[in-house]
This record gives structure tokens, sequence and C-alpha cells, in this order.
């Protein structure tokens, strides 16, 4: 290139620009790096979203074009060639053009259909801003610690005068915004999990900061197959109105973000992947029914729990202690009361023993007084309000994993549960809500009391780090799990499960909860799960967050139809797990055998645990192929128009269609049954064709199931399973739905540590076709240790005049096995 202000190279472009030095750099085939930056220097941010590195120039290529006539037809831009015009930096996958003169960026398919274009005038806008880290060492406050309903809660009473307790101006720092142009047609997805129950996003606002109730993340995915990351740590704003469509970010060094062209939503969850890392596959055993309340307050407690559930003969995987395990007075320390818990080594071994797993809760919060928080405060891991530790600190990391292993770990703990991970509130005192434009800005002001603003979303992202790091390097031989309240790009990485946080029993809640949860998964973090039944149950005046509305609890039927709807929702969720406040969750609470209630529940029990073979399938495809188990219907229906706005239907892998039932004393339900694909009904076997609305039965122990023709839905051959633990990979049925050529790659590994990132898997990839009536099984991979040689498969074949049942052998030796039918 011959302008000065522009040099262009396959492995980026560099633009000067009124606004500052604009870069362009590839990171994969589909993935563009945009960075805008006055400095022109492109500093590293210390705490950089993606940990790829960018793409090697190799199939990149750069060339000069023309910029389009105002009047060119879409897709004719990257045809026009023969002036200085613009920059084509151009893939076999994708091609930007850069428009010298203005910095203006248009994404395009090689054959010039549009992707993304930025609309008319400056599309990258920066606003200086002063940036102020606090530092612990310089402040001097008086802190009072109150008692709030999430625990105490740290108060500034008073401010030296001597010390601002910030640091100053550390740098430039900038209000970025990126403006954007979607098409009339597109729906838009992501920003992570919120309250409100919207799935498309267009037309909507979003605050993105970090709350009990909130989990932001700076994603945004089109329903035409784009995504883009931003990549920051910054309180952020989506807005989506009659002035505009843009994101902004309060506190930056500069603009940086990614566009990745995937050409659908499984392709643009695959690019995130790719940016912010591999998600880590969980232990089996959190496929199975976990346990909790808040809480179990003995050990003894905890331990008939157990016994009860055995004898009960309720499956069960996991019973969780929640908080205030530690000694009065001595909030967040990781150890036992010794006088409630004598012997917690020994209560977990009795546990194991029973087939029944362990998890503790933490909390990154330390009352003044405790041997944790004395320690942390003497080694500088503190923030300033000398109450909560520092992550973003490697020694304060590597700290408090050492205080975990010491007071809970050591015991036999099999998964850790990080609460209050957005460690800083300010709303939940009041007793009417707070506006949320109030909310917002008074809430991210608490956050920079203590946090440097450049990074104070991802306060979760450096807990779940460091307890990942230390629990991988003390033990190995059993996976990591977290389940945790907040997230971040690339928490995927550190075996977390996120959670809703502290929600109310209300319908309007359920209801919300579904969108929700596909707003977090597209966003590449595939697992998600929530308090079934909600966790206040109850209206507390005093507290706008406690709204409930059954005090009553399990003696309150219409709580009790409430919680079963809920349960219903959650066992098709990534983990299925009650808890909560106010009234107890166990089984047996809402009534003996032949209770409709309780029935209803310990059915839904019952069919996951048939449907570990496939559960578990999808968890390894997950970490295996970047799949994503919860799905919008966008992911396998993008052209399906009603699909794309569905907000109370989703797709649990790719055979499943789940439709929650939302509404009290709902006898019906209207279904929408995707267009492109056939639908069995689990419950009757009736085929219905796609494209068309339908009116379900929901009985309250029915919950609207269909499975697409073509589906090859691996089963438990077993019935009666206690935990997981008892499922045996050797016997299987296998549900082949025909009408339709359909295949399903199974997965196995050991379910435990980490053998499967270094090729102990074992894949069965399992093909129907139509046409010639025949399945066709292949063994892939190296296998795993205390694999079987042999499988039992017992192929179950649906159809619309009935099922059929045939017999395969599947061995090591053999490595394929087909089955013909009539």
């Amino acid at each position: 290139m011959t302008d000065p202000c522009c040099c262009a190279t396959p492995d980026r472009v560099l633009l000067e620009t009124a606004d500052g030095l604009l870069r362009v750099q590839p990171y994969s085939d589909r993935i563009l790096r945009i960075s805008l930056d006055p400095s022109g220097r492109f500093d590293p941010r210390p705490e950089a979203l993606a940990v790829a590195e960018p793409e090697t120039p190799s199939r990149w290529t750069v060339r000069e074009a023309d910029l389009p006539s105002k009047d060119a037809e879409p897709g004719e831009a990257a045809r026009q060639e023969g002036g200085p015009g613009a920059v084509l930096l151009s893939s076999p996958r994708m091609t930007v053009r850069i428009g010298i003169g203005d910095g203006s960026l248009a994404f395009l398919e090689p054959d010039g259909r549009p992707i993304l274009a930025d609309p008319p005038g400056r599309a990258r806008i920066l606003e200086k801003t002063d940036l102020q880290v606090p530092v612990s060492a310089r402040i001097r406050r008086r802190v009072v610690l109150d008692d709030g309903v999430d625990g105490p809660v740290a108060r500034e009473e008073t401010v030296a005068e001597d010390a601002t307790g910030l640091a100053g101006d550390d740098g430039p720092a900038y209000h970025t915004r990126v403006r954007l142009a979607p098409a009339p047609d597109e729906a838009w997805y992501g920003l992570g999990q919120h309250e409100e129950p919207w799935l498309d996003l267009r037309g909507r606002s979003q605050f993105l900061y970090q709350h009990n109730l909130k989990i932001s993340l700076p994603v945004l995915v089109s329903s035409r197959g784009y995504g883009l990351l931003f990549d920051t740590g910054s309180a952020a704003l989506f807005r989506d109105d009659g002035f505009g469509t843009w994101f902004w970010t309060d506190c930056d060094r500069y603009l940086d973000y990614y566009v990745i062209w995937g050409g659908s939503l499984d392709g643009v969850v695959a690019g995130l992947r790719h940016l912010t890392g591999k998600a880590a596959q969980l232990p089996r055993w959190t496929l199975g029914y976990i346990q909790s309340k808040e809480h179990y307050h003995t050990q003894e407690e905890i331990l008939a729990t157990a016994r009860r559930f055995r004898a009960e003969g309720t499956p069960v995987d996991c019973l969780v202690q929640d908080w205030q395990s530690w000694k009065p007075l001595e909030w967040g320390q990781k150890s036992y009361d010794p006088d409630r818990y004598p012997d917690p080594s020994g209560m977990i071994d009795t546990l194991h023993a029973m087939g029944i797993k362990y998890m503790h809760s933490i909390w990154p919060v330390m009352r003044t007084g405790g041997p944790d928080h004395a320690e942390m405060a003497e080694a500088g891991c503190l923030y300033a309000n000398d109450y909560t530790y520092n992550p973003f600190l490697p020694e304060a990391r590597a700290l408090y994993w050492e205080q975990t292993l010491r007071g809970v770990c050591s015991h036999g703990a099999d998964a850790l549960w990080c609460d209050c991970t957005e460690p800083f509130k300010w709303d939940w005192g009041f007793r009417d809500r707070p506006d949320p434009v109030e909310n917002f800005h008074r809430t991210v002001q608490e956050f920079k009391k203590w946090m440097d603003p450049r990074s104070l979303q991802e306060y979760s992202l450096y807990h779940a780090r460091g307890l990942y790091e230390g629990w991988r390097a003390t033990d190995p031989s059993r996976r990591a799990a977290i389940l945790i309240r907040s997230g971040y790009p690339g928490q995927q990485r550190y075996g977390t499960i996120a959670w809703s946080g502290d929600i109310s029993a209300r319908w309007d809640v359920l209801r919300a909860q579904i969108p929700n949860a596909l707003n977090f998964c597209v966003c590449g973090l595939p697992y998600w799960t929530l308090d079934i039944g909600a966790f206040f149950t109850i209206d507390n005046p005093r507290f706008w967050c406690m709204d409930g509305r059954y005090p009553g609890g399990v003696a309150d039927p219409d709580y009790c139809e409430l919680y079963v709807r809920w349960f219903q929702f959650a066992a098709f969720l990534p983990m299925l797990r009650a808890h909560g406040t106010d009234t107890p969750r166990e089984a047996w609470q809402f009534g003996e055998r032949g209770t409709v209630w309780r029935d209803a529940i310990e059915d839904m029990i019952a069919f996951r645990m048939r449907l570990l073979p496939y559960l578990s399938s999808l968890m390894g495809s997950a970490w295996a192929d970047d799949g994503t188990p919860l799905r919008a219907l966008a992911f396998d229906f993008p052209e399906d128009r009603t699909a794309l706005r569905l907000t109370d239907e989703f797709l649990l892998g790719p055979w499943l269609l789940v439709c929650p039932v939302t509404e009290p004393g709902a006898e019906s339900r209207q279904v929408w049954l995707p267009s492109g694909a056939d639908w069995f009904d689990v419950h009757s076997g009736k085929v219905h064709p796609g494209g068309r609305w339908i009116q379900a039965r929901t009985p309250l122990d029915r919950i609207p199931l269909y499975v697409r023709q073509g589906a090859l839905l691996p089963m438990a051959a077993q019935a009666g399973l206690r935990h997981t633990g008892e499922w045996d990979p050797s016997r299987m049925e296998l549900h082949l739905y025909s009408g339709h050529s359909g295949s399903f790659s199974y997965w196995e590994d050991a379910g435990d540590g980490y053998g499967y990132e270094a090729g102990e898997w074992r894949r069965i990839r399992m093909e129907w076709r139509e046409g010639s009536r025949t399945l066709r099984l292949a063994l892939e991979g190296a296998g795993y240790p205390g694999e079987p040689p042999e499988r039992e498969i017992r192929v179950v074949v649906h159809e619309p005049a009935g099922s059929s049942v045939s017999h395969l052998r599947l061995s090591g030796n053999e490595r394929t096995a087909e089955l013909r039918l009539p």
C-alpha cells in the first residue's frame, strides 16, 4: 500500500482515523479483531478475554478495492475493484471491506453477501474519562459490617481526610461505543442471564453489571449466524431503540471487540470457545439429582437426610452444605464448627459409602475475627473494605485455595459452591425496588469504590480460576465442579456451572427463567441451572428481593403445583438441583407416594436418570465439538421466523423439544413445532408435522416433550437407578425415531479425571439411513480405562404405527455393527 495513513498486510490492517488508530486483525479464518486506540499502542489488557493467538496470515489475502456506490445492490461491494477507496482483507470464509477514508467496516461472505456493516457516520466512538483505581494500601476508610439478606455487607462510614483511596490518573481511559446496524428481520441473543422475560434483544435495552440476579456477558449473537464479543471487563450498556443500536462500555483503555462469522449459532459458539477456551467437562455425577436447601444445620442432619433418600428409594447423587457451617461470628470462614460438625471427614466418607457426593459452600467475603480473614489481611490480599479477598492477585488466589483445601477439600468434598461472587452490592436493603437506571449507576459506583473499573465484571472469572487451578493441581484424578453465581466469557474453562441467584417463587419468574437460560448459554458458557421452586417463597415487605407468593411452602397446594412445574423444566437443564429457603425441598416433603406432586417429582428424576447416556454425550460434545446442550430454537431452525422469538420452548441437544408449563392450573398449552421436521409426541407416540401450532395436554404429571424424526436417542437400559454410579454403559437402550435419516455421536469416558484431554474417550457414531432402513454403529477413539469390552444395545424403533424392538451387539474387536430393519 502506498497511502501513508494505511498499512495493510495479510496479518493486520492499520488505518489512521480521526478517532485514533484502527486495527483489523485476523484471529481465525472466520474471526476478526477490531480495535481502536488513540495512543496507537494497543497495550494488552491484563484480563483480556481472548486466550487464542492471532491467526497466521497464510489463509488471508489483502487487496485494494473501490468503495461501493450508494445504489449498489447488496453483495456487489466485494466485486468492485480498481480504486484506492477500500482495502479488502479476505479468507476463504469471509471478507472485511475497510473504507480508507472513514474507517467504515463491512463484513461479507466469500460470494459478497453481507454479514454485518457499519451504519452511516461514526461507528466507533471514544469519549475520554477519568480513570481512578482503588489502591488498598492508600485507603484509610472506616468500614462497618451490616447483616443483609445476602450475608454481611461492608458499608463505608467515614473516609480519612488525607486519602482519597484512589490512585488518581492511571493513564488514558475512555467510554467506548460501537454503533450497529442490524437487519430488520434478524433476532439477537446473548448478553447473559438477566431478569427480564426476553429472548430476542431487538428493541430492548440491557444494563450489564454483576448482581445476585444478573450474569452479564458482553456477547451478542445474531440469528443470521454472526456474533460479537466485546473484550472488556467494564460495566456496559446495550440499547436498540429509536435512537439507534449500540454497545457502550464505561471504562476501557481502548475499544476492542471481535466479529465472529459462524454461519450458524453453533458456529458462533465454536468461535467464542476458540477465543476464550474449551469448556471443561464436569464429573458425570453432576448429571444426577442434587439436593440442597438453606441450610442443613448439623452433620447429623445431613446424614439423616442421606439415609432417608436411600430408605425412600428416591435417586440422589449429591447433598449440599450451604452457608453457616462455620463457627458463630466467623462469617466466610472455610472450616467447620466442631460443635455441629465434629467429624466432617467421617460424614463425607459415610455419604460416599451410600453413593452420594458432597458439595460445600464457600464465600469470597470474610468477617473480621476469623482465622481465614486474619491470614488474608496479613498477606495483603483483601480489598480496601477489609472484608473481600482480591482474586486478581495471584498470591490471593493461591492463599484462598490453600484455605479451601485445608478447611474443606481435605475432608473429601467433591464440589465447591461459590456464593456471592458479585461481592459488592447496593440495592438489596431497600423496601422498594430501585429504578433500573439508578440501580445500574449506584451499583457500578459501589464496585468502583473497591475495584478497578476496567475489570469490575470479572470477579467470578478469576475466583473460579484460582479454585480450578488449585483443585486440579492438588487432585487431578477428580474433575473440578464449581457451582457459581456469576459468570464471564472464559469461565467455561474452569469447570463452572452458573445459577440464576436468589429468585422468588412466582409464575412470572418461572416464565422468565427459560429465556434467561437460553441467552446465557448462547454466549458460549454451556452449564446453567437454578433453584427449583425459587430461593424465596415468602414476601418480606422489608426487602424488595424477597418477593415470593407462598408463605405456606409445601403445605400450600398452589406452591406444590408451581414447584412441580419448575422441577419439570429443571429436569432438562445441564444440572438438576433443588435449593431454597423458607420451606423444605426433599421429595417426601410433598406427600406420600401416590400424591400427584411427589409422584411427578420422582417421575422426572427417574426420567433424567434414563437420559444419562444422552446427557453424558451432550457434555462430551460441549468439550469435543464446542457444542451447546441447552439450545434456543434458532440454533437448529434459523429459517423459522416463529421459532426465532419463542420464549417458552427450547431444545435439549439436537433431538428433544421441551415445552415447560408456566401458567397455574393449565390443562393444556400451545406448542409450536418448528418447521423442517416432523415430531413424535414422547407421551403418546403420535407424529405431528412441523411448522404449526398444536394444543398439548398438560396434566400436572406431564410436560409436553417432542422428539424429531430421525432422532437417535441413547438411554440407560436400567430402571431404578439410585445414582449415576449405578449406570452400566455395557447396556444401552437406543430409541430410533423413523421417518427421516439422522445421526448422533454417542460419547463415553471415565466420567471423572482429565484423561479425556489425552484421548481417553470413546465415541459411537450412530447413523440411521431412512431409505435403506439401515442403522449403522461405529466405534471411534482409543477408549478409556474401565470401558466395557462389549455393549448390548436394545434398539427401540418408533414409527407412526407403533414401536418395535431389535437387538445389536457392539464389541471393540469388531468396531462396527449394522442392523437392517424391514
